[in-house]
């Protein structure tokens, strides 16, 4: 065997080993790519499922806000009512108590006057400190 056939025979070795070399590595490649893409179809029907979940909760929330707004003006309404009966029931009882009060006073002046000869110069609510 000459130099010639041993370097032909060294480069076919050589070449068998790098095609199968080759050969394993787009082997490898494709099952990468086929766990990818099924990696990839998992992660958009888990992303289409996610995305139909918030727009239902986004919906819900919506119409959470919506009641509770409702509620809002409600309760804003129910204290404007009370706010005006308040103030009618004051109106109402506050005016004939400070009359009652007022006449209860001028009663019991009156009343200490004639009691006690009528000087107009001693109040009784001076007398009643002292």
């Amino acid at each position: 065997m000459s130099a010639t056939d041993l370097a032909a025979v060294v480069v076919v070795i050589v070449a068998t080993v790098a095609c199968t070399a080759l050969f394993g590595a787009a082997w490898s490649l494709r099952r990468a790519a086929r766990r990818l893409q099924a990696g990839a179809d998992l992660l958009d029907e888990t992303a289409a499922a996610l995305r139909d979940e918030l727009t239902r909760l986004g919906s819900d929330a919506r119409r959470s806000l919506e009641r509770a707004e409702d509620q809002l003006d409600r309760a804003g309404h129910v204290v404007g009512a009370l706010e005006q009966a308040s103030r009618a029931t004051y109106r109402t009882v506050a005016s004939p108590v400070i009359k009652a009060a007022a006449v209860a006073t001028g009663v019991r002046r009156g009343a200490g006057r004639l009691r006690h000869g009528g000087d107009p110069e001693d109040p009784i609510e001076d007398r009643g400190r002292r």
